[in-house]
């Protein structure tokens, strides 16, 4: 080749070869997720960032920007974002360079808005979801002082029917969920203190507190899927889903929650011999035995849902059944269907270290911390489980029963605390908590 032909080959072929250089470099999508889905104004929503590794980014590079509200970074390849005070759509995004010839981005809508505002009655809760179910206020027959029965007097209720086990100090009770169906308030005495336990058979949920205020009755009313109760000393109204007083003059007060658990009975009086049936004679109430429950064909049927429900919530069949774990702004959803045969999940939300433990023979899917005496446990499953021995924790090998409690080992005598939960169908936990994110189970 002569030399003329040699410079005319470069200097046509070199800046082909620098471009092709230019065009590697390239853009790689990533996915941002918030919990919850949908954000309420002012609640802090994390946000993570899937299918990109810490390995892969150079950290000096990474970038939030939000259309409104404020971004406050707590890890790598996840954030907290403060909605501003506001309603409507907003646009999160995210952007990082890579060390090699890459560029990360990601960008995420979310809606905002704002639940819980009352549009007048002078309320807490949005009054216009108020309605009256029931004729008269105390139609519904609460029960006060209900009889009981110790585990070797009990022979009409068989041992795989649910209830629901309250405990303080080391007594528990329990309130078969038929009996519970009928009645809804139950006004009862635990070592000498005094406590309701409430159940709202539309939404399937249950929930104890102490009493502190004479005693709990039905107004007849709703809001949403859950029962609404009245205090007999002042009358103020109550809404015990959320836990608080939510009109007149205790406006603003709030429950007392006592931990509980949903089992079967047989479950609950093999691990605890000493515990008591609240088994009130069916002659007595008008209910004969309570050997039905009244609302089985409202279990049984999936369409039919009671309630005027601010939320609906499309991503699971409204009568399935969740367990719901919230700290702070966040939720997660834990469906019973994702739970076979025994497990414990050791979780983390927003800060909140606890576990999920499931027992699909007892009937058992609770949340308890996983904290004690300030230090933070992992537990697996006990490696020779028995009717005691349910799981051990990583750290000190002790073994703990399905109720939490330690039965052998350095923390002998110990109990695991329940963190804030719902138990009951997602239609209405869906309603109270909207945009939760939903636990998938990658065992099935």
């Amino acid at each position: 080749m002569s030399g003329f032909l040699k410079t005319l080959y470069f200097a046509v072929m070199v800046p082909t070869v620098l471009l092709k250089c230019e065009e590697e470099v390239s853009s790689v999508s990533v996915k941002i997720t918030a919990n919850p889905l949908i954000a309420e104004t002012g609640q802090p929503v994390k946000l993570e960032v899937e299918g990109i590794r810490e390995s892969d980014i150079d950290l000096k590079s990474i970038s939030w920007f939000v259309s409104d509200g404020k971004i406050e970074k707590n890890g790598v390849l996840s954030s907290v974002w403060i909605p501003p005070d506001r309603i409507g759509k907003f646009r999160i995004n995210f952007q990082a360079n890579g060390k090699t010839d890459k560029k990360y981005s990601g960008t995420l809508n979310i809606l905002v808005k704002r639940f819980g505002q009352p549009p007048s009655g002078g309320c807490t809760i949005p009054c216009n979801l108020i309605y009256r179910n029931y004729s008269k206020k105390d139609q519904i027959p609460v029960l006060d002082n209900p009889a009981e029965i110790s585990v070797s007097q009990v022979k009409e209720l068989p041992d795989d029917k649910m209830v629901i086990a309250v405990k303080t100090g080391e007594n528990w009770r329990a309130y078969p969920l038929d009996v519970l169906a009928y009645h809804e308030v139950i006004n009862d005495s635990l070592n000498g203190e005094k406590i309701t336990v409430s159940y709202s058979p539309l939404a399937d949920f249950a929930i104890s507190f102490r009493n502190r205020r004479g005693g709990f009755g039905h107004t007849g009313m709703l809001f949403e899927s859950f029962h609404i109760l009245y205090d007999r000393e002042t009358q103020s109204e109550w809404l015990p889903v959320k836990g608080e007083c939510f009109r007149g003059k205790l406006k603003g007060e709030k429950l007392e929650r006592i931990p509980n658990i949903r089992i079967r009975w047989g479950a609950l009086k093999r691990i605890n011999p000493e515990a008591v049936l609240v088994m009130p004679e069916g002659d007595s109430t008008g209910h004969f035995k309570y050997d039905r429950n009244p609302y089985d064909w409202y279990f049984r049927d999936d369409k039919h849902i009671v309630g005027r429900l601010s939320y609906h919530d499309m991503r699971l069949p409204g009568k399935t059944r969740v367990l719901g774990v919230w700290h702070g702004g966040m939720a997660i959803t834990y469906p019973v269907s994702s739970f076979s045969g025994r497990d414990v999940l050791n979780q983390n939300l927003g800060g909140l270290n606890f576990l999920v433990l499931s027992d699909t023979e007892s009937g058992l899917l609770t949340a308890m911390s996983r904290v004690v005496e300030g230090k933070v446990l992992e537990f697996k499953l006990h490696a020779m489980p028995t009717n005691e021995a349910f799981m051990e924790d990583v750290q000190t090998g002790s073994v703990w029963n399905i109720l939490g409690e330690a039965i052998s080992g350095v923390l002998k005598g110990k109990v695991l605390l329940q963190v804030p939960q719902y138990y009951g169908f997602f239609f209405a936990w869906s309603s109270f908590r909207p945009g939760s994110e939903i636990y998938v189970n990658k065992k099935f």
